[in-house]
């Protein structure tokens, strides 16, 4: 505290009546540091004391400033990393760990998401270019093997093997054709040729075009629901319903059933198509819309599949603003829904 004053502070005021001075007022009190010597050293006590709870309290404070700055940074500085390693093409790192904290833990799950699918992206960029080498090599194989037999004489230039090679020559331009037609498809929404017509009419004369399929295989098909107008292209929408009818013919036995139901909400149509069929596995349902995909490549090969009919729907679907998707019980059957806005 210094020296400590213990003197009174006099403070004289003079008392006036109009301009006259009629007296004087002498106040005296004690002073601002007119303390005793006890009452001086406890106020030195309190300001020490205060000033070292305040220190210990930014040294506490820092403290814990750092372990929190570490708990929230290592999990950002991990997806930093994780993402460049995303951005430099590795998708398969491992999983980020759990922080604890909410926020850091969603965008954990959203990075892990992002990565699981630019990594099943690229399996099937993988596959894809795996898949058009071979169906493309396939045909360019027999075909080049053919023509160097004719030309080396081997072969006679015979009618029908010159027709195996168009035949061969026409499965290369449907391939590309296909592919070619699902860019189109999906870059072109806007020069969709939209008109008004009924869907369920639709249906049915699709239905009727495979009767002779439907005989043959001995399946029973029937087309139900309500008779919808919808704004769509019909053209591609025909080609939609033809892609799934066809499928739902190939992979149902003989003696089954498919059901074409159209029906109707306040702002949208639903076309579904059921068959009791052999189904599609669960842990492949979610892919069979890719380009190229086949469940069973085998048996595809032998019905001339090549993976990029429902690719084609799916694109034709989403042009339209429009949904689909598939409930499938392997062994059981498989419904495929769309939904797509009905006419104004």
């Amino acid at each position: 505290m210094g020296n400590v004053e213990s003197d009174y502070v006099e403070l004289r005021i003079p008392l006036y009546n109009g301009n006259e001075e009629v007296g004087i007022v002498d106040i005296q009190f004690g002073g601002p540091f007119a303390y005793t010597e006890h009452e001086a050293f406890f106020i030195s006590d309190m300001r020490s004391i205060l000033i070292l709870a305040a220190l210990i309290s930014l040294f506490i404070s820092l403290f814990f400033a750092v372990l929190l700055a570490k708990k929230l940074s290592a999990p950002i500085v991990a997806i930093n990393n994780f993402t460049t390693n995303i951005a430099k093409g590795q998708y398969s790192g491992l999983p980020l760990e759990e922080s604890g904290i909410r926020e850091i833990d969603d965008l954990r799950d959203s990075v892990n998401e992002l990565s699981s699918q630019l990594q099943h992206q690229q399996e099937i960029r993988n596959r894809l270019s795996s898949d058009i080498a071979h169906e493309i090599r396939t045909p360019l194989t027999t075909l080049k093997g053919n023509i160097e037999a004719m030309i080396d004489g081997v072969w006679e230039a015979s009618e029908e093997r010159l027709y195996r090679c168009y035949e061969e020559v026409n499965r290369i331009t449907r391939l590309i054709g296909e592919i070619d037609r699902i860019n189109e498809i999906e870059s072109q929404e806007s020069q969709l040729q939209k008109t008004t017509f009924d869907l369920k009419e639709l249906s049915q004369q699709i239905a009727d075009n495979f009767q002779a399929l439907l005989i043959e295989r001995n399946i029973d098909c029937s087309v139900s629901g309500d008779s919808i107008l919808v704004s769509a292209d019909q053209d591609k929408m025909h080609q939609v319903i033809t892609n799934l009818l066809f499928n739902a013919i190939k992979f149902t036995p003989s003696g089954g059933q498919i059901d074409l139901y159209i029906s109707q909400s306040k702002e949208a149509v639903s076309f579904q198509i059921t068959d009791n069929g052999q189904g599609i596995p669960s842990d492949e349902a979610s892919q069979i819309f890719e380009r190229f995909y086949m469940a069973e490549p085998s048996r595809n090969s032998q019905l001339d599949g090549q993976g990029i009919g429902l690719s084609i729907v799916k694109s034709i679907i989403h042009a339209h603003h429009g949904t689909i998707s598939v409930d499938s019980v392997y062994g059981k059957g498989t419904t495929f829904t769309i939904t797509i806005p009905k006419a104004e």
